[in-house]
């Protein structure tokens, strides 16, 4: 059982946390998904046949690009920051919802 951060930057209430939770728990190989909407992280469980590239990929799919934590905590530096987000479909909150590539 593997255990993945990441930091969703464009998470702004529950209802993104339910959307993310919902997609990701339909891969085979996730067990868990809990989210802090404060905190704009997220924390998967997992087992193979999900692997993080899968979890990366859907989670930009859904429009809910995120960074990798190492175990401390610190970000990937190899994640793109060059993202604009819209309003949360459900609620209306800033930060959530389609993005788009500004090419920063």
């Amino acid at each position: 059982m593997e255990t993945t951060r990441f930091s969703i930057p464009n998470i702004s209430c529950g209802h993104c946390v339910k959307a993310i939770q919902k997609e990701l728990n339909e891969l085979d190989g996730v067990s868990s998904v809990e989210g802090d909407p404060g905190m704009k992280m997220i924390k998967v469980e997992w087992a193979a046949p999900a692997t993080e590239d899968n979890l990366r990929a859907t989670l930009k799919e859904i429009n809910y690009p995120g960074i990798g934590l190492d175990r401390n905590g610190r970000a990937d530096p190899s994640h793109p920051s060059h993202y604009r987000y819209d309003l949360c479909q459900l609620c209306g909150q800033p930060g959530a919802g389609r993005q788009e590539d500004t090419g920063g």
